[in-house]
C-alpha cells in the first residue's frame, strides 16, 4: 500500500462524536481515530468527563508528517500489544504489518525531505554534522 500523509489537508474531527463509535465489521479502528482516542481497538474508549479529544488544525507540511509518523508508530506499537495477548488474530497481524511498512516509508520520506529521525539514520563523511543549523541556532524553538 502507498503512504498516506494525514495531514497533508487537516484531519477533519467537525461532526464527529466519540460517544458513538461501536465495534462493526473488523475489530480495528482506522489509524487516525484510533490514534485521536489512544486505543486501536474498537469499542474500548471510555471517555473522561466531558473531554472531547482533537486535532488542531494548522499544519506545515514538516510538522503533518512528524504528526503522521507518530500516528503510524502509536499503531504499530498499540497493535504489538494486542498481539502479545492474542497472537494468532490474522487481522491484527496483517495490519500491523501494513502499518510497519508504512512507518518505514514515511520516515525515510521525512529524513530524505527535511533531517534524520535518528541518530543512526546519519551517515558521516569528515565531519559530524547531522543537523545545520540546529533549531535553537535558527530561532525556532
Amino acid at each position: 500500500m502507498q503512504f498516506k500523509n494525514y495531514f497533508e489537508k487537516p484531519y477533519n474531527d467537525k461532526n464527529y462524536d466519540l460517544n458513538k463509535i461501536k465495534p462493526t465489521g473488523n475489530k480495528f479502528l482506522p489509524i487516525m481515530e484510533g490514534f485521536l482516542l489512544g486505543n486501536m481497538e474498537k469499542g474500548t474508549y471510555i471517555p473522561y468527563k466531558n473531554y472531547k479529544p482533537s486535532f488542531g488544525n494548522n499544519y506545515n507540511p514538516k510538522d503533518g508528517m512528524l504528526m503522521t509518523i507518530q500516528a503510524y508508530e502509536f499503531a504499530c506499537t498499540d497493535l504489538g500489544l494486542y498481539l502479545d495477548l492474542n497472537p494468532n488474530d490474522v487481522e491484527a497481524l496483517n495490519l500491523y504489518r501494513d502499518y510497519q511498512m508504512k512507518l518505514d516509508e514515511a520516515c525515510k520520506i521525512y529524513s530524505e525531505q527535511y533531517a534524520p529521525l535518528e541518530r543512526g539514520e546519519f551517515v558521516a563523511t569528515s565531519t559530524w554534522e547531522w543537523l545545520k543549523p540546529w533549531p535553537f541556532e535558527r530561532g525556532e524553538s
